[in-house]
Parts: structure tokens; sequence; C-alpha cells
């Protein structure tokens, strides 16, 4: 007890007083450890609160609430400032935001990071997918993701190119194993490592 900040600070103030004896043993020393103790868990308590509250500071709860507000679904396992950057780009999304730069920060808020090659006259993106976290839970789910941020009349293609010919020569299926699993062509070169395992 005699390392408590509440402790220490109530012990400092009460010595010049000089009416309490606050000597280790005395009756006023044991009740203002009792103090100490409570007031010293509700610190603790309001230090991981306003921790949570922003964003920029926010290492797990502050993050969950925010995730579940923005997306319906927690991302756990992503790396904290992943978590972050996320949360920030999906709160600065704007209903005008129709820029390039705009459409990049909406496709970050779904976790991916991509470069956009624009195509006005068709009013269509092709979206080239540079990094992204596969916890995201592969490509059919952040292209749903993706469609819900970006402007309604915007058709978009986006290419992950994440699996190779190596790749697929190390999964060991056959073309009719491949073909079984109902994936177009275009499916089958943006499909993740993990999702090349059935």
């Amino acid at each position: 007890m005699s390392g408590s900040v509440s402790l220490s600070s109530m012990t400092k103030r009460l010595l010049p007083l000089k009416i309490y004896r606050l000597r280790a043993g005395s009756l006023v020393r044991a009740e203002l450890e009792a103090y100490s103790a409570g007031l010293d868990f509700i610190s603790f308590r309001l230090d991981k609160i306003k921790r949570e509250m922003f964003i920029k500071t926010a290492c797990d709860k502050g993050l969950d609430m925010w995730e579940d507000l923005l997306w319906g679904q927690r991302y756990p396992a992503l790396e904290v400032g992943t978590r972050r950057n996320m949360i920030l780009a999906a709160l600065s999304i704007r209903a005008d935001g129709f820029s390039h730069e705009s459409i990049e920060t909406a496709i970050l808020a779904v976790g991916v990071k991509a470069e956009i090659q624009e195509f006005p006259e068709e009013e269509r993106l092709f979206i080239e997918a540079t990094d992204y976290n596969s916890e995201l839970k592969g490509y059919s789910n952040i292209f749903k993701r993706i469609e819900k941020v970006l402007p309604a009349h915007l058709i978009f293609d986006i290419n992950f190119g994440l699996v190779t010919w190596e790749m697929l020569d190390a999964a060991n299926h056959s073309w009719e194993e491949i073909d079984a699993q109902g994936f177009t062509f275009d499916e089958i070169g943006n499909l993740t490592p993990e999702e090349l395992v059935f």
C-alpha cells in the first residue's frame, strides 16, 4: 500500500496539520489505506475509460464498440493500428466524397490499400489491391464491404492478384477439383492462399 499514489497524496496533505497519527499501524493510516485501495481502483478504471474513449488511443473495448457500430462485427485479430486506421477512415467518409482521394479512403475503411484507375466515361473504377489483411475473410466478403462504401452509381472491378500459378500448383488440386468449386476464372485469381484449401 505504501506505493499508492492516492495514499501518498492524502498523507502529504494531512501531515502539515499535525493532528493525525499517520505512521504504519495507526487507525488513521489504516483508514487512509482503505480509501486508497478504492481510489486507486477507480483511478485505474477511469484511466482505461479515458484511453478507450478516443480512437487514437483505444486498444480493445473502444475499438470493439466502433467496429460493432460501423460494421456489426469485430476484428480483434487485426493489429491495433490497422483497426484504428480502418475506423478513422470509415468515419471520414462523406456523402459527397466522390474524389479520387475520398474513394481511396473509403476503400481503406474496409481494410484494403489500393491503387485506383478511373474510367469516367463508363462510370467505372478498377481497383488494384496492393495490401489487405487476410483476417477480413476472403474476396467475396471484401467485395461486399467495398460495394457498401462506394458511391452507388459506380461500377467497379477489383483485382487482388494474390494467387500465382505456383500457388495453384502447390495447392495440388486438379482443374476438375477447382471447377467443382464453381469459381469463375476471375474469382480463382482473387482467392487468398487460405481459400485454396478445399
